[in-house]
């Protein structure tokens, strides 16, 4: 097991994606139908009709309708987040609102979300580089979660941001923390009621940093332990 430090290891950008085309395609249209398609069916409730944790503002977006607002974390963020398009464009329109309030007069002129849904996206990782590349995150957060694992919005960041989390992703990155149960207690407070955690496993790994205990088991027993 590689046992230097972290930051070495994800000093230098990997812009290649850990799980191939197939598995993208079903996460895609996991994302859609959980945070989106659900939302749109059912104004924010799931497919029976349960609180997803969207949170509603009084705030016009648009044509004037309530805007529904939608936070989620990218939690080991790189430069894709494996999000659908409909999302995507979401997220990347929300950034740029955030952008113009705060005086950027080239991004004034943006394309409002026509389901007047805003889509926050803050995105905690390792490599700034990365990170600035991904063009749906409208926060980056840098953050070594095997150093400091428990999960902190920086005050920094813009009021909107601090409110509370609807949804967390976690693409393949699980078994890479040392400290995991602290990691997503700490999200605990950070949810707002009715939220979610998804974690994402693969069989893929980077042998000599994973966690030693993850190859040692099974895939079968791997899909246990996180659930």
């Amino acid at each position: 097991m590689d046992e230097t430090d972290d930051s070495a290891f994800y000093s230098q950008p990997r812009f290649v994606t850990h799980i191939d085309e197939g598995a993208i395609s079903r996460l895609r249209e996991y994302y859609r139908w959980t945070f989106w398609a659900g939302g749109q069916d059912h104004e924010g409730m799931g497919e029976k009709g349960e609180n997803r944790g969207v949170q509603k503002s009084e705030g016009n977006v648009g044509s004037g309708k309530k805007s529904v607002k939608i936070r989620i974390l990218d939690l080991c963020a790189s430069w894709v987040s494996h999000f659908p398009t409909c999302m995507e464009k979401a997220a990347i329109a929300t950034a740029r609102r955030i952008q113009a309030k705060t005086g950027n007069e080239e991004v004034m002129n943006v394309e409002q979300d026509v389901e007047a849904r805003e889509l926050e996206v803050l995105g905690l990782g390792m490599n700034k580089a990365e990170l600035d590349a991904n063009p749906i995150l409208t926060h980056r957060i840098i953050q070594d979660l095997n150093t400091h694992p428990h999960i902190t919005v920086p005050s920094s960041l813009p009021s909107s941001s601090t409110s509370k989390l609807n949804h967390t992703t976690c693409v393949v990155s699980i078994d890479y923390l040392t400290s995991p149960l602290t990691i997503l207690s700490s999200l605990h407070s950070l949810t707002a009621p009715g939220g979610s955690i998804h974690l994402v496993l693969s069989n893929r790994c980077f042998p000599t940093k994973v966690a030693g205990e993850w190859l040692r088991l099974s895939e079968k027993e791997r899909v246990e332990l996180v659930g």
